[in-house]
C-alpha cells in the first residue's frame, strides 16, 4: 500500500472478537500507516480489556457502539457469529473484512454480498494466504494448470476441538487458492473424512476435477506430528513447488530423461530449478489488512471478495457433504 499522504487523516478500524486472529488484527491496525485503531470488542471483557491497554485503544461493552464508532471493522468472532456482526456492520453503513469461512450457510453469504453491493460497501473475505508473498506471484506463474496437490497439516488445538470441522479450519484456504487460478466452474468431487478427536471432522481428503479439465486434490489434518503448508503444480513443460510456511517457490523445467541400459536397467533425468524473485516479504495478514485499508480509502473491489468467499464456502461445504 502506498504511504499515507501527508495531511490526510487515518481511517478509523475496529474489531470485533478478540480471540487468536482477532487479537492479531488489533496488533497490526494499530499502527499500519492509513489506520487509527478506534477499539475493540469482546464479549470476554477482561480480555478484550487487555488487549485495549496493550495496543492503547478503548475497548467497548458494546458492538453497536464500536460500530457507530468505526469507519471499517474486521469481524473475527466465531464462525457461526459471522453473519450476525457482518450484517450488523455492513447495514450500518460500514466496510467490513469478515474472517473466513465467511459464513457457515451459503444463504448467509449471498446476504451479506447482497446489502455490500445495494449499500456500495467493501466486503472482504479473510483468505490470509492470498497474501503469503509466495502466493502473491502465483497469478503470474501458473498460467496452464494440469495438477494441483495441496497438503496443509497440523496438529489438534484442543481450544478449537469441536468448533468448525477441519474442512472449514484448514482445507477452505487452499480450495480458495485453487479456485483463484483456475478460474473454472466445479465439475465434480470426491471426499473421504474422518471424526479422530472431535465431532466435527479432523481429517480429509479431496479430489476435484473442474470444467476445463484441471485437478485438484486437497489434504487437511489435524492429527498430524508436523506443520505442512505445500502446494505442487504440473504444467505442460514446468512443475511448481510452493512452501506456504517458509515462503519459498521453486519451479522445476524438464531439460531431457532417458533410458539407459549397460549392465543394469537404469533412467537419467535433466532438470533446470529455476527460484523466482519475490516482490515482497512480510507477514501475510499485515498485507491483507493494507490491502483492506486502501480498498476502503480508494473504493476498489478488494483482492479478495464476497463472491470469492461464497465460491469457497461452496466448494468445502459441497466436499463436506460428500465425504464418507
Amino acid at each position: 500500500m502506498p504511504d499515507v499522504e501527508k495531511g490526510e487523516r487515518n481511517m478509523r478500524t475496529g474489531v470485533l472478537g478478540i480471540g487468536y486472529m482477532g487479537r492479531n488484527h488489533a496488533r497490526i491496525l494499530s499502527s499500519l500507516p492509513g489506520s487509527e485503531l478506534v477499539g475493540v470488542f469482546d464479549n470476554d471483557q477482561v480480555r478484550a480489556g487487555e488487549v485495549a491497554r496493550e495496543y492503547e485503544t478503548l475497548a467497548y461493552t458494546s458492538a453497536g457502539d464500536l460500530i457507530e464508532a468505526a469507519e471499517a471493522v474486521v469481524i473475527a468472532v466465531p464462525t457461526d457469529e459471522h453473519h450476525s456482526y457482518a450484517a450488523r456492520a455492513l447495514s450500518a453503513g460500514r466496510d467490513v473484512l469478515v474472517e473466513k469461512p465467511m459464513t457457515d450457510d451459503l444463504d448467509k453469504a449471498a446476504e451479506l454480498c447482497e446489502i455490500a453491493r445495494d449499500k456500495d460497501l467493501i466486503l472482504q473475505v479473510g483468505h490470509v494466504e492470498r497474501f503469503n508473498p509466495v502466493c502473491l506471484e502465483l497469478p503470474r506463474l501458473v498460467k496452464d494448470p494440469i495438477y494441483f496437490s495441496c497438503e496443509r497439516l497440523s496438529h489438534l488445538v484442543p481450544d478449537w476441538q469441536g468448533a468448525t470441522g477441519v474442512v472449514l479450519d484448514l482445507m477452505i484456504h487452499d480450495l480458495d487458492l485453487v479456485l483463484s487460478l483456475v478460474r473454472s466452474p466445479v465439475a465434480i468431487v470426491n471426499s473421504v473424512g474422518s471424526n479422530l478427536s472431535s465431532l466435527k471432522g479432523d481429517l480429509a481428503i479431496a479430489q476435484v476435477k473442474f470444467e476445463n479439465g484441471s485437478i485438484a486434490n486437497f489434504v487437511a489434518s489435524r492429527v498430524s506430528q508436523a506443520k505442512v503448508r505445500r502446494i505442487s503444480v504440473t504444467q505442460p513443460e514446468e512443475v511448481i513447488n510452493i512452501d506456504l510456511l517458509r515462503q519459498t517457490i521453486a519451479v522445476h523445467h524438464l531439460i531431457s530423461n532417458d533410458y539407459f541400459f549397460d549392465q543394469r536397467q537404469g533412467y537419467k533425468q535433466e532438470t533446470v530449478t529455476e527460484i523466482p524473485y519475490l516482490s515482497r516479504h512480510g507477514e501475510p495478514l499485515h498485507f491483507e489488512l493494507e490491502s483492506f485499508v486502501q480498498a476502503v480509502r480508494t473504493r476498489s473491489e478488494p483482492v479478495v471478495t464476497g463472491e470469492d468467499g461464497m465460491s469457497a464456502l461452496r466448494l468445502a461445504l459441497e466436499i463436506i457433504e460428500t465425504c464418507d
